[in-house]
């Protein structure tokens, strides 16, 4: 049997659109009782390197945290995304890692013993989540 060329393409339009069905299912949704952090950063990058080791450590050792890795030099919706953030925060001297909680962002890292504890501290102080149970019945924001 043969198959014409319009029937290739329409198996092909189908396997595609379902291939992005599948994916839109499968993407993470939102969780109340974890703290989202993104990582926005360039490979070869040392200082985003030491950066990744902790919040892969991080998040390995605390399931209220879920970081969402955006390598921004391969993927172009990546730097979108960074290029958005830059001006929703207004930074004047952009540069990777861009680390952001909430509405705090961390613009490079310095080692573990300050950015790394800034980081935890504003995790901490931006989910309630971490200090009441009332959040798991909404998401969480920051205390005030």
């Amino acid at each position: 049997m043969r198959c014409g060329r319009n029937t290739v393409y329409l198996l092909l339009f189908v396997f595609f659109w379902l291939l992005g069905a599948v994916e839109y299912a499968n993407a993470t949704e939102p969780d109340p009782q974890k703290t989202d952090v993104y990582f926005l950063w360039k490979d070869g990058c040392p200082h985003c390197e030491r950066e990744k080791d902790f919040l892969e450590r991080w998040e390995g050792e605390d399931a209220r945290v879920r970081v969402h890795y955006l390598e921004i030099s391969r993927e172009p919706r990546n730097y979108e995304v960074f290029a958005g953030l830059v001006r929703h925060f207004g930074i004047e001297r952009p540069g990777v890692p861009l680390t952001v909680i909430g509405e705090t962002f961390f613009n490079g890292y310095n080692d573990d013993s300050t950015t790394r504890v800034e980081i935890k501290s504003a995790a901490t102080s931006w989910c309630s989540c971490w200090t009441t149970s009332s959040c798991f019945s909404s998401p969480c924001r920051p205390c005030g």
